[in-house]
């Protein structure tokens, strides 16, 4: 059996009509909050051209923190205060992707069917619970054909 990284990368979206600094005081008592419970890095992205999202959050953590935080092996999602939030899901993280990433264009697929090459990197699911069991972190210059949504 193939040992597992030591990290998980999870994934949040979040649909709002704040403005990106509003957001950011909204989010920064939940950034706190995750920070003291021992995530390492708390990225967040807006989306673009995307009517579901507007931002997503890139949260790295040590799988162990991970596991204890979400015992269920999996957050949970909901909406409040004009922002609706979308979890999808934590993905096995290597040591040489920890660094945050200035673009990125996620994918979430629902089987685990691709695999690394020189144009998206392959990430499977640290549950078996979760609905999207790959997640593919596409290069950025380079153009895809997946939709949007």
């Amino acid at each position: 059996m193939k040992e597992k990284p030591n990290y998980i990368v999870q994934y949040v979206g979040f649909k709002t009509d704040i403005e990106p600094d509003g957001l950011i005081k909204r989010w920064t008592p939940f950034d706190a909050g995750f920070k003291s419970a021992g995530i390492k890095t708390i990225d967040l992205y807006q989306v673009q051209e995307n009517d579901i999202l507007t931002f997503i959050s890139r949260n790295v953590w040590d799988n162990k923190r991970y596991f204890q935080n979400f015992p269920s092996e999996i957050a949970g999602a909901g909406s409040g205060g004009g922002i609706a939030v979308t979890q999808f899901g934590g993905f096995w993280l290597q040591p040489d992707h920890l660094e945050r990433q200035d673009k990125m264009i996620p994918a979430f697929l629902s089987t685990e069917t691709e695999i690394t090459n020189a144009t998206q990197i392959a990430r499977s699911s640290c549950s078996n619970k979760m609905l999207h069991k790959q997640m593919l972190d596409i290069i950025p210059s380079i153009q895809t054909n997946f939709p949007y949504q």
